[in-house]
């Protein structure tokens, strides 16, 4: 794997004199929030969010890029021939001047391309987090009565870290942090909703599963998360890679005592259409399939 974030090359860069008229609109910046807040976006997940199909979004960032408002990062996988390589963007220091003006944002709330974007195997999880989010994002955005008050990736929980205790596979205890992949607060017509998130991509063993769900058990059954979060609501929402991961994941959390708190879907399901109405969810320890928001 190598990653290519090296100074633009000459006839990239524009002179100021030089440089095309060139006026940001209201959705220049929402998109250059969303590849902050997310630290990195493919051009098809901006198409998602913001446009009908691939020709105005791959135009609309071509310009962001040539203006200096992101950066492209090539991520390149050398595992057959010819090589793959993938195209994100990340946002550049005139990109989060525009943050700071438009939205107050910190220097703190800037996220600047990081050594997990530049990691192959790292920016894979990232993506798909950044799947469900922008789904769940445009889902809030389309559904009446409905708004996302909070979502806080792994980054903030290991910023300030919650620990718990649990006993090991040889009866001993053992200190843990919780660091699920978000945390996640929407607004519904039905009340108050809120979840930790979990992206399984299949390649942890279902020992490490099972230790994630050990440490989520403790966080719930010893109080702390209604002392942290102020609510005894709580779902924890599993999106894994195939139908049959799926099925090892429910018999992980069964073997942690976990239950009908524990919600799975599989990543071809989540899709702004699907994810909060559609029946697409499995609750372990129910049959059928259920609504995340009925």
């Amino acid at each position: 794997m190598t990653s290519n974030n090296k100074r633009r090359p000459r006839h990239e860069r524009v002179d100021e004199a030089q440089r095309p008229p060139f006026r940001l609109n209201d959705r220049d910046a929402l998109i250059l929030k969303f590849i902050n807040d997310c630290r990195a976006l493919t051009t098809q997940q901006v198409e998602m969010l913001f446009f009908k199909s691939a020709k105005p979004a791959y135009g609309r960032l071509h310009k962001l890029y040539h203006h200096e408002y992101v950066e492209r990062q090539f991520i390149t996988q050398v595992v057959t021939a010819p090589a793959a390589s993938r195209v994100v963007y990340t946002i550049a220091p005139l990109g989060a001047a525009v943050l700071a003006q438009t939205y107050g944002y910190s220097p703190e709330d800037i996220h600047p391309a990081s050594r997990q974007v530049r990691s192959w195997e790292k920016l894979q999880h990232l993506l798909a987090i950044n799947d469900v989010r922008l789904a769940l994002t445009r889902a809030v955005w389309d559904t009446p009565d409905m708004s996302l008050k909070d979502w806080r990736d792994e980054f903030v929980f290991r910023s300030a870290p919650r620990y718990v205790t649990v006993t090991t596979a040889r009866g001993g205890d053992k200190r843990q942090p919780v660091y699920p992949d978000a945390y996640i607060h929407l607004a519904t017509p039905r009340g108050e909703a809120r979840f930790f998130l979990e992206v399984d991509l299949g390649t942890e063993g279902l020992e490490q599963v099972k230790g994630q769900i050990a440490i989520y058990q403790a966080y719930i059954l010893s109080g702390r998360y209604h002392e942290d979060f102020q609510s005894r609501s709580l779902r924890i929402l599993i999106v894994a890679p195939s139908p049959r991961r799926l099925e090892n994941l429910v018999k992980a959390v069964e073997s942690q005592g976990g239950g009908e708190r524990y919600w799975l879907t599989t990543r071809e399901q989540i899709t702004p259409a699907l994810l909060l109405t559609a029946p697409i969810w499995r609750k372990v320890g129910s049959d059928g399939l259920f609504p995340l928001i009925g």
